[in-house]
């Protein structure tokens, strides 16, 4: 659908604009979509239907004037060596040509540098240590005022040579992506496999996995976990979890002990989309819906909404006695689940800056209302605990069928609530 692909790009794009500093700022900062999934596109007339619907959607986006979209690639992730990143590695060629400054930029020649370690090395990915140690062995043949490794390393990473993952916990097991595109094709073919979704991963319904998880999947290429894990991180393939805002909830979530190596992989989520007529008029009983806006330009970051769901999944849905599993569906933007009661409760992000609190029941409305002020009052917990700047204004809905919409403009539509 047109309008998911346009939701999924504004949020991506949003945190590639809230996280670009002043420095790229003062030069064009170059973005390609990617689209996924393309083995399950028939022929190429998909494709070019595909291709179509990203451009439009791009052409729709509001963005800076400091930054450029690129034309749009499709990859099939579930291979590995996908015909798309092809595409990418020529705009990634593209984009460097004109920022070629041999000494200029870095105060170095850093075209000399690594021309030498493509003619010395082999590896697809070295640790610090190593790299460190490749440069002792060879400071006769390069550039006297070399600053340090990590310095050297994302000299390399910003100008497109290579690719720096720093390990801010310990320095010296960063590493350093020398054939990025190898490596990439290897892991996008592992992550996107049927192989994940087929094994019974106790939290793979919400996206998360655990570090012991990811190891199974990646068991058989010839890389190091370490490596695999930072660049998972780091590409944001996924989200750490903070143990010390989830230890609880993880624990009710997942009959494993592990407290902490979670991670949130948002692309393994099984449900894409909402299921189909949520709470539609047609269906009986009482319905409530409210709002939670957040003000002025802030909005729930991926992180903080991940939070919400799992919280809500851990605290109030029930889990089904024969297997342990939660009864809810649980999609990128939302959760549904029912109630021992009745009551039917849907909690959905909507344009990033609206939480939408809806619920369905047969039982007397105090009931439910009493619920769904109980699920509310944990989501604004929630947004006070990780996002304490953040102002929030509550609105009640009245009319059924403007449920699920959240660009209700007019006030007359929407209802403070105290």
């Amino acid at each position: 659908k047109e309008e998911v692909i346009f939701d999924q790009m504004t949020q991506w794009l949003q945190q590639i604009i809230q996280q670009a500093s002043d420095i790229l700022r003062d030069s064009k900062v170059q973005v390609v979509p990617v689209g996924s999934y393309g083995d399950q596109l028939k022929d190429r007339a998909e494709m070019t239907e595909a291709l179509e619907k990203i451009k439009r959607c791009s052409e729709r986006l509001d963005r800076p004037i400091w930054m450029e979209l690129k034309e749009p690639c499709i990859l099939d992730c579930r291979i590995p060596f996908s015909n798309g990143l092809e595409h990418i590695c020529q705009c990634i060629r593209d984009v460097n040509i004109g920022e070629m400054v041999a000494v200029d930029q870095h105060g170095y020649n850093i075209i000399w540098v690594i021309s030498q370690i493509r003619r010395s090395l082999r590896d697809a990915a070295l640790r610090m240590g190593q790299f460190k140690s490749w440069i002792r062995d060879n400071k006769e043949v390069l550039p006297y005022n070399l600053p340090s490794a990590d310095q050297v390393c994302r000299d390399l990473s910003t100008s497109g040579h290579a690719l720096y993952l720093p390990n801010r916990r310990a320095p010296e097991k960063s590493w350093l992506v020398l054939d990025l595109p190898s490596v990439l094709t290897d892991v996008y073919g592992r992550l996107f496999a049927q192989f994940i979704q087929a094994n019974d991963f106790p939290l793979l319904k919400f996206g998360i996995l655990h570090r012991d998880d990811v190891n199974q999947v990646f068991s058989e290429l010839d890389f190091e976990m370490e490596m695999i894990h930072l660049l998972l991180i780091n590409l944001e393939f996924c989200l750490e979890i903070n143990s010390s805002v989830l230890k609880e909830d993880i624990l009710k979530l997942t009959s494993q002990t592990n407290e902490t190596g979670w991670l949130f992989f948002p692309s393994l989520i099984r449900q894409k989309n909402e299921p189909d007529d949520l709470f539609s008029e047609s269906l009986p009983g009482s319905h409530f819906c409210w709002h939670l806006q957040a003000t002025g330009q802030q909005f729930y970051s991926a992180r903080l909404h991940q939070t919400i769901f799992l919280r809500l999944a851990a605290n109030f849905v029930i889990k089904r006695i024969s297997t342990k599993e939660h009864c809810c569906i649980f999609w990128q933007n939302g959760i549904i689940w029912s109630t021992t009661s009745g009551i039917e409760v849907a909690v959905q992000i909507s344009n990033r800056n609206v939480v939408q609190v809806m619920s369905r029941s047969l039982s007397t409305p105090d009931v439910q209302l009493a619920f769904i002020s109980d699920v509310t009052y944990l989501i604004l917990q929630t947004v006070k605990e990780l996002s304490p700047q953040m102002a929030v204004k509550a609105y009640a809905v009245q009319d059924k069928s403007l449920f699920g919409k959240p660009n209700l403009s007019s006030e007359s539509r929407l209802f403070p609530l105290e």
